[in-house]
């Protein structure tokens, strides 16, 4: 039953997802210098592989550096001494104890958020591994794409990971040992697959039901409220909402003041013709009033992250669908901007945060590696002596983040000198769940640090199903939710 779903889902995903090339048959020969083949006993008692006397010894005379075991396991005896740094394995979900037969499926079965990976170091005298490395990404709706999507992304990080250990030649430093808390890795039953087969096809019932609806004018839509306070003292339940026009939405709003006025700066896509543009709007307690549209590209524009520099304003809007990063300069506000200065290209990222700090500039953006749409996963950061540079330092842990629960930008605010990062949590097929507040603890070349102050549930108003950005200029705050109605009102 497992194996006739994978070979379905494997078809599915050749068909119309990024991973077409997932499953496909590769010649490696010509990578490969030198095959030994060795003969392995395992023990389902404790999930453990073991190699004979002979072959642990004809592997140590290879003199190898270090030796990767891609689908993860335990290994005992004298091959953990095999290599001179040691044996790293790949895990799957959060899975300590050994080879998934199935990665990434248990995720979508309990319909997890995030889908796990790791690097272990194998040791004789730890049943789990040391853990060198980790990481979460957005769990996909079905098996295989996920399966597809965590393979790739750890593979990437796999490769990241072993560079690193040929440049220093030395390990990294252990990560801390945490608690499992993962579910079985054992093959699932007839009745699971069963169940995961309804599931699945239950999924793809509601999908094309949301289809059908969408044409009709209903779906879940974005918008934006605000309360005259700092974010600190906002009460959310009390936002004042900014109307929607029909057949747009608004999302992603960043406030500023301007001779004792506010204005909000927002998202607002026009479903007619599928992408957004930058719109301003006067914030007052009376209620918001439209002035106009700031900037429009030939191109999809969102998160509108404002910041100053020599005096001056300048916006840096998500630009991933144009494979860049760019700023823009107010010439006459509200509604007059200029491109000043392309600052990064060739990239896929989103959502792009200029700060200073402690005499240098910082950017933190998510980067998709990979160009699949996937921006929630990781977060990078970049440091360089001005907003303007074209010349950004890569952080040395790039990414700082591989966590689908808090990776994505969601603004930025500062209260008595601390500097605090709000950040997206993604549900299962659900972009936007719920967002949270993290204090930037610790930022230098080397390091970053971060602890969640809280979480912002989108439990203020009646009909919101998630929320998903926050920004306050300090008497000011404004926010966005979702919820389902019709948008052609």
């Amino acid at each position: 039953m497992v194996r006739a779903l994978g070979s379905i889902e494997e078809a599915v995903l050749r068909a119309w997802t990024p991973h077409r090339q997932y499953a496909r048959d590769c010649d490696l020969s010509e990578l490969v210098h030198s095959t030994l083949y060795v003969t392995t006993s395992f023990s389902s008692s404790d999930l453990t592989h073991r190699f004979n006397a002979d072959d642990a010894a004809r592997i140590s005379e290879l003199d190898i550096d270090l030796l990767i075991m891609p689908l993860g396991g335990n290994l005992s005896g004298e091959i953990l001494k095999a290599a001179r740094l040691g044996i790293i394995a790949v895990q799957y979900s959060d899975n300590r104890s050994g080879s998934d037969t199935h990665p990434g499926f248990w995720d979508v079965y309990f319909q997890n958020a995030t889908t796990g990976f790791s690097f272990v170091l194998l040791a004789e005298n730890a049943i789990s591994g040391i853990p060198l490395r980790q990481g979460r990404c957005s769990t996909k709706i079905f098996w295989k794409y996920n399966e597809a999507s965590i393979f790739q992304r750890s593979m990437y990080h796999l490769k990241r990971l072993v560079e690193e250990i040929v440049e220093k030649d030395s390990l990294p430093a252990p990560l801390p040992q945490l608690p499992s808390t993962g579910r079985s890795t054992q093959p699932p039953t007839f009745g699971q697959a069963l169940r995961y087969g309804g599931n699945v096809a239950r999924r793809a019932l509601r999908k094309i039901r949301t289809k059908l609806l969408r044409r009709v004018g209903w779906d879940f839509r974005w918008r934006v409220a605000y309360v005259p306070t700092n974010w600190a003292d906002a009460v959310l339940c009390r936002g004042i909402e900014i109307e929607n026009p029909p057949l747009h939405f608004l999302a992603d709003p960043f406030v500023v003041s301007r001779e004792g006025k506010h204005y909000c700066f927002v998202e607002d896509y026009r479903y007619k013709v599928g992408k957004a543009d930058i719109a301003v709007y006067e914030l007052a307690a009376e209620g918001a009033i439209r002035l106009g549209t700031a900037i429009t590209e030939r191109f999809h524009l969102s998160f509108p992250y404002l910041f100053t520099y020599n005096d001056e304003l300048y916006m840096c809007p998500e630009t991933a669908g144009n494979k860049d990063i760019r700023i823009y300069r107010c010439v006459a506000f509200p509604l007059q901007w200029r491109l000043e200065k392309i600052i990064l290209t060739d990239i896929y990222a989103a959502d792009t945060m200029l700060f200073e700090q402690d005499g240098r500039w910082w950017m933190l953006t998510n980067v998709d590696p990979f160009g699949t749409g996937d921006h929630g996963s990781e977060l990078w950061a970049f440091y360089a002596d001005s907003p303007l540079s074209t010349d950004w330092i890569p952080h040395q842990q790039n990414p700082v983040l591989i966590d689908a629960s808090c990776a994505r930008n969601a603004g930025l605010v500062r209260e008595d000198g601390k500097l605090y990062r709000v950040s997206q949590s993604q549900g299962f097929d659900f972009y936007g769940q719920r967002s949270r507040i993290n204090e930037i603890v610790e930022l230098t070349s080397s390091k970053y640090v971060e602890e969640c102050a809280i979480i912002i549930r989108p439990d203020f108003k009646p009909k919101a199903k998630g929320t998903h950005h926050l920004h306050s200029n300090g008497s000011m705050t404004a926010f966005d939710y979702i919820a389902y109605d019709n948008f052609r009102h």
